[in-house]
C-alpha cells in the first residue's frame, strides 16, 4: 500500500512516503501563499525518492495522503477569525457550562458581549431580535449550544432553522450557523461548546485552503474523496456546507 503523510509547518514541510517496502522521508520550504504548492513539491520529491518518472503516475497508485498543518492554530494564536456570536441556555452566559466562575474562552476569542443566553420558552420572534442585534454588532458566525444538547439536540436544530430561514445560504448577507452539537458528542457541556466556538472561529481560513486544495486535485485528477479530521474526533467531507 502506497501513502503519504505530509505535514505542512510554518517554515519547513515534512513528507513521509511508504511503498509497503521502503520509507523515505522528504524536507521542501513551506509556501505560505499557497500550501498545495509545498504538497505538491513534496509529493514529487516523494515520487522520485521512490523510483516514480513523474508525479502523475505516483498519484495515480496512492492509495492515501494523510495531510496536516498549523493552519487553526495560526487562527488561534494570531486572533485572525472572524468575530462569533454564541447563544448558550439561560443562566450560563458568563461561565459557558464550565465550573470556573467566568470561562477562559471570554477572554481570548470570544467577546462577553455576544453571548446570549435562551430558554424553552423562548420565542422565535425573540431569537430572531437576538440574533440581529449580535450581527448589527460586528458578529459574522453564529454558534448555538444548549445545555444537554448531546442528548436531544432537537432545540438546538430548531433554532438553527430559524437563523437559516432568516438567512439563507444562498443570500447575499447570509449567516452561517452552526450548532454545537453537530461538532462533538461530548456529554460535558463546556467541552462541546468550546469545540463548536473554535470550529467556527478556524472555518473560514481552513475552507479557503480546502478550496485550494480541491482545484489542485481536481487539476491534477487525482480521485477518491477527501475528509477533513477535526481536533474534536469527527470527520467531515470535503462538501459539507458550513463554510
Amino acid at each position: 500500500m502506497l501513502t503519504a503523510d505530509i505535514d505542512i509547518g510554518g517554515t519547513l514541510t515534512d513528507g513521509i512516503f511508504i511503498d509497503g517496502q521502503k520509507l523515505v522521508c522528504v524536507k521542501v520550504d513551506t509556501t505560505p501563499h499557497d500550501l498545495t504548492v509545498c504538497l505538491f513539491e513534496c509529493l514529487r520529491e516523494g515520487a522520485t525518492q521512490l523510483g516514480y518518472s513523474d508525479v502523475d503516475a505516483f498519484l495515480e497508485n496512492l492509495e492515501l495522503i494523510r495531510w496536516s498543518t498549523t493552519i487553526t492554530s495560526n487562527v488561534l494564536a494570531e486572533s485572525r477569525g472572524p468575530r462569533i456570536g454564541l447563544l448558550v441556555s439561560r443562566g450560563h452566559e458568563k461561565n459557558l457550562y464550565a465550573p470556573d466562575a467566568h470561562s477562559v474562552v471570554l477572554k481570548g476569542i470570544l467577546s462577553e458581549r455576544d453571548v446570549i443566553g435562551v430558554a424553552d420558552s423562548t420565542s422565535e420572534t425573540e431569537i430572531m431580535n437576538s440574533v440581529r442585534a449580535l450581527l448589527e454588532g460586528g458578529v459574522r458566525r453564529i454558534c448555538v449550544s444548549l445545555e444537554g444538547a448531546h442528548r436531544s439536540p432537537e432545540r438546538e436544530m430548531q433554532i438553527k432553522r430559524i437563523i437559516d430561514q432568516q438567512y439563507p445560504d444562498h443570500f447575499l448577507g447570509s449567516v452561517p450557523v452552526l450548532a454545537g452539537s453537530d461538532i462533538s458528542k461530548s456529554a460535558d457541556d463546556a467541552t462541546r461548546t468550546y469545540c463548536a466556538i473554535i470550529n467556527a472561529y478556524t472555518h473560514g481560513a481552513l475552507a479557503g485552503r480546502r478550496r485550494s486544495a480541491a482545484r489542485a486535485r481536481l487539476h491534477r485528477n487525482v480521485s477518491g474523496e477527501p475528509h477533513q479530521r477535526r481536533r474534536c474526533g469527527d470527520c467531515q467531507d470535503q462538501g459539507d456546507r458550513y463554510d
